[in-house]
C-alpha cells in the first residue's frame, strides 16, 4: 500500500482596502494555483468601494477562502487581524492590486524543505513596461553561520567589500515575494504595533530576517507588482506622514538591531538607509523639486569597506564634511586626521581641520581625498605621494549623490 503524500498547509494573506478593479483578477490568480492546498485569509479594511463585497461572494464560493471584515484601521492592523487567524505551516502575502502565476506556490513550497525563508524574484508592472526584478545578494542557499552574519551584514545595504557604496537593500523589504514559517511570522507580528500606518513591511521583514537561521533565494518569478501612481506608496502631497513612517522605522527596527551580536555592522546599514529616505522626503511631501537640490548630500562611498579602519581625510570642502559628518555619525571607522590646503579659514569656522603636513606625524591606515572629480583626485594623489604618503594608502572613489 502506497504512502499518501501530504501537503503543508500554505495560507495567503490578503489585505483589501478600496480595490475593486483589482481584487478579483488577484483572488483569481490565487485560487487557481496548482497547489491547493491553501488558505485564503482576505482581510476587508472598510472598503467603501464594493470591494468587501466581492471578497464575500468569493468566499461564500470557495471553502479556502475566509473573509474578516472590520473598520478602517489601516494595512499593518489588517495584517495582523489575518496572521492571527491563519493556521498554515507557512505563510505567505500578496497585495489586493497585485497578482500572482497559478504556479508560484508550488515553486516556492518545493523549495521549502529545512529553510526558514524563500525568496523570489518579481515582475514590475507599471506604465512604462514591465521588468523583472530580484535581490542584489546572490542567490543560493545561506545556511552556516558565516552565511548567515554576510546577510545580515548586507541586507538593508548591499554593500560588498571592493565595490562602491549601495543604497539598495540586499533582501528587498517586499513582504510579497517571499514564503515564511508561520511560527517564526506570529511571533514577529505579535510585535508589531497596529498604529504603524506604513512601513511595518520594512520593520517585518528586518525583524524576520534576524529571526532566520536558513535562507534559500531563488530565481523563482511568478510575483506580478502592480505600480499605481495613487497608491500610498507612490503618491506624493503625504505631508509629515512620510517622516513619521521613517520615524516608525527606526524605533520598531533600532532596539533589535543594537541587541543583536551583529549590531555593530547592522546600525549604520539602518542609519545610512534612513538617512537616504529622509533626503528624498521633499519630493514626497510634495515640496517644490529644487527644494531637493538644496538637500544634497555626497555618502562616504566606503561604507562596508574600511570598518574598523584609522583613516586619514584629505579634503574639508562640501563633501569632505559630508564625508566627516557620516563616518561620525556612523561609526564605521576612526578618523586619524582631517586635512585641507586652506586649512587655516576652516579653522575659523570651527572645523577640526589641520594643515597637510600634520599627516607626517599620524599613523592611519588609509588616507581617503574628498573630490568629486577623479581628475582632482589624481592631482591631489600625486602630491601626496611626492610628499612620503604611500600610494597603497591613499584612496578615492567617486561619492554616491543623493
Amino acid at each position: 500500500m502506497s504512502k499518501e503524500i501530504t501537503y503543508d498547509l500554505l495560507s495567503v494573506i490578503v489585505p483589501v482596502y478600496n480595490i475593486r478593479p483589482y481584487i478579483e483578477q488577484c483572488i483569481a490568480s490565487i485560487v487557481e494555483q496548482t497547489y491547493r492546498n491553501i488558505e485564503v485569509l482576505l482581510v476587508d479594511d472598510g472598503s467603501t468601494d464594493g470591494s468587501g463585497e466581492l471578497c464575500m461572494r468569493y468566499s461564500e464560493a470557495d471553502t479556502r477562502i475566509k473573509l474578516i471584515s472590520q473598520t478602517n484601521q489601516g494595512v499593518t492592523a489588517a495584517r495582523k487581524a489575518a496572521m492571527k487567524a491563519a493556521t498554515g505551516s507557512y505563510v505567505t502575502f500578496v497585495d489586493g492590486d497585485d497578482y500572482v502565476d497559478k504556479d508560484l506556490f508550488q515553486q516556492m513550497m518545493d523549495c521549502r524543505n529545512r529553510f526558514d525563508l524563500v525568496i523570489a524574484h518579481w515582475m514590475r508592472n507599471s506604465e512604462k513596461g514591465t521588468r523583472r526584478c530580484f535581490d542584489k545578494l546572490t542567490a543560493g542557499a545561506y545556511q552556516t553561520q558565516e552565511e548567515m552574519d554576510f546577510i545580515l551584514d548586507h541586507m538593508v545595504n548591499a554593500s560588498l567589500p571592493g565595490g562602491l557604496v549601495n543604497l539598495k537593500s540586499g533582501i528587498a523589504s517586499y513582504l510579497w515575494n517571499k514564503l515564511y514559517r508561520t511560527d517564526i511570522a506570529k511571533e514577529i507580528y505579535e510585535q508589531i504595533s497596529a498604529a504603524i500606518r506604513g512601513g511595518e513591511d520594512m520593520v517585518f521583514t528586518y525583524l524576520y530576517l534576524l529571526k532566520c537561521r536558513s535562507i534559500l533565494i531563488t530565481d523563482i518569478c511568478g510575483y506580478h507588482y502592480r505600480v499605481r501612481t495613487d497608491s500610498i506608496a507612490h503618491s506624493t502631497n503625504r505631508g509629515c506622514e512620510i517622516i513619521r513612517r521613517e520615524c516608525d522605522l527606526y524605533d520598531n527596527v533600532a532596539p533589535a538591531f543594537m541587541a543583536h551580536p551583529r549590531g555593530k555592522t547592522l546600525m549604520p546599514q539602518l542609519k545610512l538607509k534612513l538617512s537616504a529616505r529622509m533626503a528624498r522626503a521633499p519630493v514626497k511631501m510634495g515640496f517644490p523639486p529644487e527644494a531637493q537640490l538644496e538637500l544634497k548630500t555626497y555618502v562616504f562611498p566606503f561604507i562596508n569597506l574600511l570598518d574598523g579602519k584609522r583613516i586619514a581625510l584629505y579634503g574639508a570642502g562640501l563633501i569632505g564634511k559630508h564625508y566627516w559628518r557620516q563616518v561620525h555619525k556612523l561609526g564605521v571607522c576612526d578618523i586619524a586626521v582631517w586635512v585641507d590646503e586652506d586649512w587655516r579659514t576652516l579653522q575659523r569656522e570651527g572645523a577640526e581641520v589641520s594643515e597637510v603636513e600634520a599627516l607626517t606625524g599620524v599613523e592611519f591606515d588609509f588616507l581617503v581625498i574628498a573630490a568629486l572629480a577623479e581628475e582632482t583626485a589624481e592631482k591631489i594623489s600625486g602630491k601626496l605621494i611626492l610628499e612620503g604618503v604611500p600610494e597603497r594608502k591613499i584612496l578615492w572613489k567617486a561619492p554616491l549623490e543623493l
